[in-house]
């Protein structure tokens, strides 16, 4: 998943939704998460800021970046009771 599969936490659930659907018809699912929507230009600008030692933007941006997820967070995991036990059967997977 990448590009607008992870644009935004809308898309990012809608993403999930039939990922999990086809695991419970029994299909095997396997997930390949890129960054979030808008963040791969965010890290190419923080890198870019750093091999120029601008520390206080670089602080800015990284920032921006995990506010970005944060919030992505916030809006996937409150209430969404389906999504969070998709993430745990996932990692129940991972680690089986």
């Amino acid at each position: 998943m990448g590009g607008s599969s992870l644009g935004s936490p809308e898309a990012i659930y809608r993403s999930c939704q039939i990922n999990f659907e086809d695991y419970t018809r029994g299909n095997n699912v396997v997930l390949v998460v890129s960054a979030l929507y808008g963040v791969t230009n965010m890290l190419e600008h923080a890198c870019h800021l750093a091999a120029a030692q601008k520390t206080e933007e670089l602080a800015v941006v990284r920032q921006k970046i995990r506010d970005h997820h944060v919030s992505a967070a916030e809006e996937l995991l409150i209430g969404e009771k389906v999504l969070s036990g998709f993430f745990f059967l996932v990692l129940t997977c991972l680690i089986a």
